[in-house]
């Protein structure tokens, strides 16, 4: 996909508030930009490093936030134990920011637990919400407070920042659920997800498809221009459900455009 596409889907990203992480939240459409940006976007990276690396480019690239620091790697005794995204400076205010960066997939499955946040799993179940907040406020964020930190990048710099979390998530919800989301987590709902053994049963008449890859994972499908007939598709998604992968699905009946996940499990 041409960088412009990522560089907006990155821009609009749905991302969690202060309510749902319990971090201060940090949004990229806060950035601002004289001109367009344009960034070349690396391509032999996984998803989340992808966008991580973009964003950065980004704010770089932005007139009211500046870069400091970022991807600093931090070692201890020769072994890396941690690395900060990226410390930023608001240029408006001269706010230093400690800012970490997640782009993550999820679907809910109620089944999982009686605690909502406990309730949103990555597409192939190896990961949940729940466990990435987790990690991120009891390891990522008192990395900054460390010795080994402030050798590197200064107690001036550590004792200044503030720390927020750019966390844009994509969520999912089951086929046809009556589930009503909460404001503050249905903004970022963005489709649903059901079992291949139920797809393969609907009508898939005047539909057409497209699995993007995963690092187009994200992207607006209204962008895809080669569709194909679930026909076409359905050998591909058969494999992955037998190997047990998840897949992103991008679908097109007429001018609408939709996204959803076949699942596994």
């Amino acid at each position: 996909m041409p960088s412009t596409q990522r560089i907006n889907s990155i821009l609009t990203a749905p991302c969690l508030n202060q309510t749902v992480t319990d971090c201060l939240s940090w949004k990229p459409n806060a950035l601002e930009f004289d001109t367009d940006p344009e960034i070349s976007i690396p391509t032999n990276l996984r998803l989340g490093q992808q966008v991580e690396k973009t964003l950065i480019e980004l704010i770089k690239g932005s007139r009211n936030y500046s870069v400091i620091h970022d991807g600093v790697q931090i070692k201890k005794d020769g072994k890396t134990i941690g690395e900060l995204d990226a410390i930023i400076r608001d240029e408006e205010n001269g706010q230093l920011i400690h800012l970490e960066i997640a782009y993550k997939f999820y679907l809910l499955d109620p089944s999982i637990s009686s605690d909502p946040i406990k309730q949103w799993i990555g597409p192939n179940r190896n990961d949940t919400l729940h466990e990435k907040l987790h990690k991120i406020k009891r390891k990522q964020f008192p990395i900054l407070k460390t010795p080994e930190v402030e050798e590197m990048i200064g107690k001036e710099i550590t004792s200044n920042c503030t720390q927020a979390l750019c966390f844009m998530a994509h969520l999912y919800i089951p086929r046809d659920s009556d589930i009503t989301m909460p404001n503050n987590v249905s903004h970022a709902v963005v489709g649903h997800y059901l079992t291949f053994q139920i797809l393969v049963q609907l009508d898939h008449t005047s539909r057409l498809y497209r699995i993007p890859k995963k690092t187009d994972w994200g992207i607006d499908p209204a962008t895809c221009v080669h569709w194909f007939r679930f026909d076409e598709i359905q050998p591909s998604l058969a494999k992955s459900m037998d190997e047990k992968r998840s897949m992103l699905v991008w679908e097109k009946a007429g001018n609408e455009y939709s996204t959803f996940f076949v699942v596994w499990w």
